[in-house]
């Protein structure tokens, strides 16, 4: 909401969608009154995207999320994307974009080198910005807090946006979540337990 300005009306592009960052994105998405396209690999994640009631779910291995974004907005594309591919997905991303488009990038998974077209950015007027926690300042993060408690836990609380857990394991079969996050069989999070002791579960 900050970086990409998703504004009530707007459509916005989730890549990952049936990741626990992905199925959180499109529920913060629909709270907020915007458009969900999504993408993901696999009947059972696209089915479970259509249960979060995304407006258009694109199955990875099937379709080409440029020509059915295309086909669904009339060409118009969509006003956000929320990226953590990278790599030769950034200029598919762009290309699917509207005037006046930002895409954010969370991560990179085929890589951080991307090749860019400038002229396509400044021809339509896009924004391309970042979000990562890590290297923000003290102050930053507390101020990144304080909107949190103010804006999205009154959703979560209210029941508006409820995480979606794959699975939760003990802290003793951590590798085993590892393994499952790995194999990218995941419907949203895999959380480990511990008890109320810290001790392994």
């Amino acid at each position: 909401f900050e970086l990409g300005r998703l504004a009530p009306g707007e459509t916005v592009l989730i890549h990952g969608a049936a990741s626990g960052v992905g199925t959180f994105a499109i529920q913060c998405a629909h709270a907020c009154g915007a458009r969900v396209v999504a993408t993901a690999g696999g009947a059972d994640k696209i089915a479970a995207l259509q249960q979060l009631g995304v407006w258009r779910a694109i199955d990875r291995h099937k379709e080409d999320f440029v020509a059915v974004i295309a086909a669904e907005t009339a060409g118009q594309g969509v006003d956000v994307v929320l990226d953590n591919v990278g790599g030769d997905y950034v200029a598919r991303n762009l290309s699917v974009l509207a005037q006046g488009g930002r895409h954010v990038s969370l991560s990179f998974m085929q890589g951080a080198k991307i090749e860019l077209d400038l002229q396509l950015v400044m021809r339509k007027g896009l924004s391309l910005t970042s979000s990562t926690l890590r290297p923000k300042s003290a102050a930053e993060k507390a101020r990144l807090a304080v909107c949190i408690r103010k804006h999205l836990l009154p959703l979560i609380v209210a029941g508006k946006i409820v995480p979606t857990l794959h699975q939760i394991l003990p802290l003793a079969q951590a590798a085993d979540a590892h393994r499952i996050l790995e194999a990218n069989a995941n419907i949203g999070k895999v959380l480990l337990s511990v008890d109320q002791q810290g001790a392994m579960a």
